[in-house]
């Protein structure tokens, strides 16, 4: 299966719930930001007949730059997240940690990749240090979780993953017990949304949006109420952080069941992708393509769906956002030319093959 063509789907049910929601947004400008993010990922699969490594991936980002630095952007507002503001050059916001994803797969995949195993574990720690130091702990969380399935897939060594998995944790939780009322507030008000929306509900930066989400998932049912019925609208963030709430709202349990069916194939397509590598590095550039999709979502929806705290990340390829849609389909778009090249040395293969047989 194309992976592709798996992803235009997920972009198409988004249309379905954005398309009649969004009033004060052109149709013509959410079909055109939509559409430059599936040709990122369409990019590096022409590209990769071409190309003879995996440098057409960041040849593919700019593609979408226009419709997704575009306008006015919802996702990237810090007021209701805590983390400190990133650059707003002009018109539109930037989030560097989003832009960075791809280039952090490139030096995680290339250093494990001839077995320096010490320098990824350092260049991990030290990315994931300046995140949390930024409050960006959704953002740290999809990093750590990344870099933790290239080590295990890399070395085979469960013993490793539990004790860098211990230190981490065990270093995080002395750092929220000794500043947890002044510099990490942020999570103390998150972990107490988490434990009791209703609380917290009419609080400022409060419960309200995880309460709402939970009653819109109820209102959808195991059907949803219909296109264009629903009500997720009351939600702020609907169109990102909880665009899952207003797509179950609509379509469904069943819906959104197909929705996390959908990101499991991407990621068992990745995962395929990169077995199929005659490259270490190849093949640990598609791996971590689909952890960092896989844990992204997971983290978002468990978030959405009341599993874990809220972090603020958006749904892969759901969300209407903007650096992190682009990451995202370049994320994607990674794979996609791994594909390509794998590919191309097997019709390689084959033609030698014949040549031979004709010899």
């Amino acid at each position: 299966m194309k992976i592709v063509g798996i992803v235009l789907a997920l972009i198409c049910f988004c249309l379905l719930v954005l398309g009649h929601e969004f009033g004060h947004f052109s149709v013509g400008k959410l079909l055109g930001f939509k559409i430059n993010e599936f040709s990122v990922g369409m990019g590096p699969r022409l590209w990769g007949r071409k190309k003879g490594d995996t440098e057409y991936s960041f040849r593919a980002i700019p593609i979408g730059g226009y419709c997704a630095f575009e306008g006015e952007d919802g996702t990237e507002d810090e007021d209701n997240d805590g983390k400190k503001k990133e650059p707003d050059p002009g018109s539109f916001n930037l989030q560097p940690s989003e832009i960075v994803k791809i280039a952090y797969l490139f030096v995680l995949a290339y250093f494990l990749s001839r077995r320096k195993v010490l320098i990824a574990m350092i260049y991990m720690a030290v990315m994931l240090g300046i995140l949390v130091l930024q409050r960006d702990l959704g953002t740290a969380a999809i990093y750590g979780g990344t870099a933790l399935v290239l080590l295990y897939a890399s070395t085979g060594s469960f013993l490793l993953i539990v004790g860098i998995l211990g230190a981490g944790l065990g270093a995080v939780s002395v750092l929220y017990a000794l500043f947890r009322n002044s510099f990490f507030l942020t999570v103390q008000n998150r972990i107490n949304n988490w434990l009791n929306p209703f609380v917290t509900y009419n609080q400022p930066g409060g419960g309200y949006q995880i309460v709402q989400g939970l009653i819109a998932m109820a209102n959808g049912g195991m059907w949803g109420t219909g296109i264009g019925l629903g009500n997720a609208d009351v939600i702020p963030a609907f169109h990102n952080d909880f665009i899952f709430a207003a797509l179950m709202n609509e379509y469904g349990f069943l819906f959104a069941l197909i929705i996390v069916c959908i990101y499991i194939l991407i990621v068992l397509r990745c995962a395929d992708i990169g077995l199929r590598s005659s490259s270490a590095f190849h093949a640990l550039l598609s791996m971590g393509s689909g952890a960092m999709l896989a844990v992204q979502a997971f983290i978002i929806i468990g978030g959405v769906t009341k599993f874990i705290p809220m972090t603020g990340v958006t749904v892969p390829f759901l969300s209407y956002g903007g650096t992190s849609l682009v990451s995202c389909m370049g994320v994607l778009g990674i794979a996609q030319g791994v594909a390509s090249r794998n590919e191309r040395i097997l019709r390689e293969d084959s033609r030698i093959a014949q040549g031979e047989e004709t010899l």
